[in-house]
């Protein structure tokens, strides 16, 4: 029986009333039998006597024909089959007295569009007249795969749909909750359950801006089956944050215009028949998914060799083995091989490439010929094995030649200047490093601009002038859980002590650097994250590996070897130790846009009213006049958010959100020195700390000739700006520090207030 559609029923000899059978007999003057029920079940039902008010023998065997030919006790074939199958014990009774609530909905929904004389037809019995088809697919059908109707085939569904067939959930039952919706195909010939004809419009409205094998990448369990992309889109991927194409961000598009999950779709459908989404480029970063620009084989066959490069079959033992693992994509590979060989190195290295994907002739000959014109080691698996092994693979390649450190990289990877020498550095400079992985936009918990996040789409500077950024980072190295196999320096010593990759609990490609970094930890090595180094990874998406079922098994057995990593990954998350890396980035871009955008600085608290507004109008004049705007909001007394606006929308400095009043003013300092800061508005340090008030006035003072201090209300004087006291009322005016104090001494926003030092700084930059 299909699990929750049936209550339970009574038991046999409940369904026996030995008070009334008794009566009965005693009626046609018979011997009455020392057991009743026993009575019943041999000889009773064949001499007609009913074994209850609610149970009519001659009711149930006139409209089950089929009970009638076999020499089985009706009631007996009620308790086992009848009560399930929507059989009636009598003509009052309903067919549906055994659903439960769930039951009876379900019931309700399919009803109308059951084809009871289909269905009766695929039992091949004979009399079988008084059965609810429903009831019937419930308990028994189901296993055997019936159809409730032509219109529905559960074989069909379950075999071109692979999620299906992998699962327990059934047919019917799923296309009722799911399938119809995502526009699963019910039978060959089309749909059981229409959809309303306004949602088939607004499906039909967004089907332009989708594109189906985009989608499809980012919901691998949709594989195989007949989902229109459309459809799950409408439902459930708006829900879900899916992207509908490359160039749109689901998130970002919400966060512009936001709106409760229930009405995602329609509001969704009214931005696009509205135009909006014309207007606005829904991406995270305001630019287009980050594109692999690949490499000619002219760029491959002339340019200058790295410094450091060490020709494979030298006799040289050099300072790293940089094994390139290509498991996927022509050009990532050699954009990725062109990098290594090209980017300026001083460290000596040897490159062997590790080729996974042997389906590709063209791109093995690509590989061999350039393996060979360079003289590089190279191995071909003769069938895919996967992530982990091949890399072990390599491994024990350049453990028989002779063993040195092991940089390994996945062929969708670019590479910039200097990333060899400084990832050598830190094993150089401590023994106790296992693995130094750099900072990437998609290297999870590395991850740059939004850590955990696969950021794949462009920024207002290349990849390659981050890296230049990262390489002036003065950050020291952070402790973390895990490098990433994506770009993972790992070290001789590690790989002596540790062994090779663990490709039998992780060989379909998730979780195997997770769990070598734990296995570094454990014996007491650490894994480190280099802040002064970035590598791209080109031609990603915006996908959604928790739904992948190989990354959910491998997640499964990471937590069962590490119980404790889930937890401390948790904290990494909430600790986010490499914020600061982040933040040197972000920092440095905004620098570097501002010197080429003529700017304002605006500074206020977050407590919204009238100064927020005032806040909104001087960015709106701004940006008429092409002026950006560099907003700082004062978040508490240690801490502010910087915001970019411009004519062309925001500069997303996520990692900006919330920084520390150290950082502010060295960032202040820098922004006027500027020749296109023309004017630094500054509406009120209501919410800032002792000390961040004095930086702010240091700042104001050396940008005295373009400050624009604006006073709302009284605040020059009063903290609360409207010489109010705590119940309201007006206090007078001016009052004396002391009886201020008391006043403030319970405002949340201010607890620790120092009155005399506001008013001082408050007087200091309006002179």
């Amino acid at each position: 029986m299909i699990n929750g559609v049936f209550r339970d029923g009574k038991a046999l000899l409940e369904m026996f009333d030995e008070k009334f059978y008794r009566e009965r007999i005693a009626q046609r003057d018979e011997e009455i039998p020392d057991d009743l029920f026993v009575h019943f079940m041999e000889t009773g039902w064949k001499d007609g006597h009913n074994p209850s008010p609610e149970f009519d023998l001659e009711f149930y065997l006139t409209e089950n024909e089929d009970v009638q030919n076999i020499d089985l006790n009706p009631l007996f074939h009620y308790f086992k089959f009848g009560q399930y199958e929507g059989r009636r014990p009598n003509s009052d009774a309903r067919r549906t007295g055994l659903l439960t609530p769930h039951g009876l909905r379900i019931w309700f929904r399919l009803t109308a569009y059951v084809d009871h004389e289909f269905y009766v037809s695929q039992l091949e019995c004979d009399g079988i007249n008084d059965i609810d088809p429903l009831m019937h697919y419930f308990a028994f059908g189901h296993r055997s795969k019936l159809a409730i109707s032509p219109d529905f085939s559960p074989r069909y569904y379950t075999e071109t749909n692979a999620d299906i067939a992998r699962g327990n959930q059934d047919p019917l039952l799923h296309y009722l909750q799911y399938g119809h919706l995502e526009g699963r195909k019910s039978s060959p010939d089309g749909n059981m359950l229409p959809l309303d004809e306004d949602i088939r419009r607004q499906i039909d409205v967004i089907r332009p801006v989708l594109d189906p094998a985009f989608y499809l990448e980012q919901t691998p369990q949709l594989h195989n089956t007949t989902v229109d992309p459309a459809n799950h889109f409408y439902f459930f991927g708006l829900r879900s944050d899916f992207d509908p194409n490359s160039q749109f961000s689901t998130v970002y598009h919400f966060k512009l215009f936001p709106c409760p999950v229930d009405e995602r779709n329609t509001n969704f459908v009214h931005h696009i028949e509205s135009g909006n989404l014309r207007n606005v480029k829904a991406t995270p970063t305001g630019y287009d998914l980050l594109e692999n620009p690949g490499i000619s084989d002219g760029q491959l066959s002339s340019f200058d060799l790295a410094k450091g490069f060490v020709p494979f079959d030298s006799p040289e033992i050099p300072d790293v083995y940089v094994l390139i693992s290509f498991l996927a994509g022509h050009s990532d590979a050699l954009a990725s091989l062109y990098a290594v060989l090209n980017a300026r190195t001083q460290r000596r290295f040897k490159i062997l490439v590790l080729n996974d994907h042997p389906e590709s002739s063209d791109l093995s000959k690509k590989l061999q010929q350039y393996a060979s014109q360079y003289n590089l080691g190279y191995m071909l698996n003769t069938s895919s094995i996967g992530a982990a092994r091949t890399v072990n693979k390599g491994l024990q390649i350049i453990d028989q030649l002779a063993p040195s450190n092991a940089l390994i990289l996945d062929s969708n990877t670019v590479v910039y200047d200097e990333w060899i020498d400084r990832m050598l550095a830190y094993l150089d400079s401590n023994e106790g490093i296992a693995t130094v992985t750099p900072l990437s936009n998609s290297g999870t918990l590395s991850s740059y601009p939004v850590s955990f996040e696969n950021n794949c789409y462009d920024i207002e500077i290349s990849h390659e002038e981050i890296s230049r950024i990262a390489l002036t980072s003065t950050v020291e190295p952070v402790d973390i859980l895990t490098g990433s196999r994506l770009a993972m320096l790992i070290s001789q010593k590690a790989l002596k002590k540790l062994g090779p990759l663990d490709a039998d609990a992780f060989g379909q490609g998730y979780g195997e650097d997770i769990d070598f970094c734990q296995r570094a930890r454990q014996s007491g090595l650490r894994n480190i994250a280099a802040p002064d180094v970035y590598v791209s990874r080109l031609n990603s998406i915006p996908s959604r590996l928790s739904q992948d079922p190989a990354y959910i098994q491998c997640r499964k057995v990471l937590f069962e070897k590490y119980p404790e990593y889930e937890l401390s990954e948790f904290d990494f998350i909430n600790g986010d130790p490499l914020l600061l890396a982040r933040q040197h980035l972000d920092i440095e871009r905004l620098i570097k846009f501002l010197k080429f955008n003529s700017f304002i600085v605006t500074l206020s608290h977050n407590f919204g009213g009238g100064t927020e507004k005032y806040i909104k109008d001087i960015r709106a004049v701004a940006i008429a006049e092409d002026l950006s705007v560099v907003q700082i909001t004062i978040l508490n007394p240690s801490y502010c958010k910087i915001s970019v606006h411009g004519s062309e929308g925001l500069l997303i400095l996520n990692n900006l959100e919330s920084l520390h009043y150290i950082e502010l003013e060295a960032i202040l300092s820098r922004c006027i020195e500027l020749d296109t800061f023309r004017y630094f508005f500054l509406n009120s340090i209501l919410n800032a700390g002792q000390t961040l008030q004095t930086s702010l006035s240091a700042v104001a003072r050396r940008a005295s000739d373009k400050l624009i201090t604006v006073i709302h209300d009284f605040a020059v004087d009063c903290p609360r700006a409207n010489y109010t006291n705590s119940i309201g009322q007006y206090c007078g005016g001016n009052q004396s520090v002391k009886i201020c104090i008391n006043c403030l001494h319970g405002e949340m926003n201010s607890p620790n207030l120092d009155i005399a030092e506001w008013r001082h700084v408050q007087t200091d930059m309006l002179q």
